[in-house]
């Protein structure tokens, strides 16, 4: 989808002229493309989700949880790559408004260049989900193949759910709370820790029977709601032009910043509270 719009050009025209000089270097112009803040966030979140589901702090330190929570780091980051790198793909019109810094938005990284990345990544994380014969686990399979559907059908037309935003919500809120915790918490007690901990790592399972992994997909599904919505305040922009009815478009930026940031105050204050009553 192309901008016929002469506000297109504006806005590309004045982002252009606010923006700090950028490196063309490439591997400076792929670590852009990766979204950095996505993958540092997934490289603390799974050793995170690794320490919670661990019986005991001694049995985190351990060989076998280095390797089974590298084997969930490496493609998961992979993924990350392929999800924000295909939304980058389909949304370079938009980008040009929204995030000009971006490489493709900004033509600092070709198509060709930025499809083969992203199928790369998908290819080779989705392969390391199911040829090893102990560290591919349910859990593991759970946070990778959920992941690639559901960020698949957020960015690719027909289905594009971001351009509804409740099941764009469900999106965000179904990855963050349920697909990567319980996943990644279940590829742990079964590579990790065995059988010490629970009978029985299934993700489902463990959702219904562990109450730290229910817990945590609880307090992250309610924080994948702030996340669905927060992401799109500064986009209104590019958003109501390629009409992208965000809610943030629908209710205003005001209304969904100060909602959003209230149930985040919210949620931290009743986790917080509990977690110093518990402790």
């Amino acid at each position: 989808q192309t901008c016929a719009l002469p506000i297109c050009d504006n806005f590309a025209k004045v982002q252009s002229s606010q923006s700090p000089p950028r490196s063309t270097f490439f591997p400076l112009v792929l670590w852009r493309f990766t979204r950095p803040h996505t993958l540092i966030g997934s490289a603390l979140a799974i050793p995170s989700i690794f320490l919670l589901a661990a019986p005991t702090y001694r049995s985190f330190f351990t060989l076998r949880t280095f390797a089974a929570l590298s084997y969930a780091v490496i493609p998961s980051l992979l993924m990350n790559i392929y999800i924000t790198g295909l939304n980058q793909i389909t949304d370079v019109e938009i980008d040009k408004i929204n995030k000009p810094d971006l490489p493709m938005a900004n033509g600092d990284l070709k198509y060709s260049t930025a499809t083969g990345v992203v199928l790369a990544s998908l290819i080779i994380s989705l392969a390391m989900s199911v040829i090893h014969p102990t560290l591919s686990t349910s859990g593991l399979q759970v946070a990778l193949w959920g992941s690639f559907l559901l960020g698949t059908l957020y960015s690719l037309p027909p289905i594009r759910m971001k351009k509804h935003p409740f099941l764009a919500a469900f999106c965000i809120v179904a990855v963050r709370g349920i697909i990567v915790n319980a996943g990644f918490y279940s590829h742990a007690l079964s590579s990790a820790f065995g059988s010490a901990a629970i009978p029985s790592a299934g993700v489902l399972n463990c959702l219904l029977h562990d109450r730290k992994c229910a817990l945590s997909s609880f307090f992250f599904g309610v924080f994948g709601i702030v996340i669905a919505l927060m992401k799109d305040v500064p986009d209104v922009d590019g958003d109501r032009i390629f009409n992208i009815r965000s809610y943030t478009v629908r209710l205003g930026q005001k209304r969904v910043f100060s909602t959003m940031k209230n149930l985040l105050t919210l949620l931290f204050g009743v986790f917080g509270g509990g977690l110093m009553r518990w402790s």
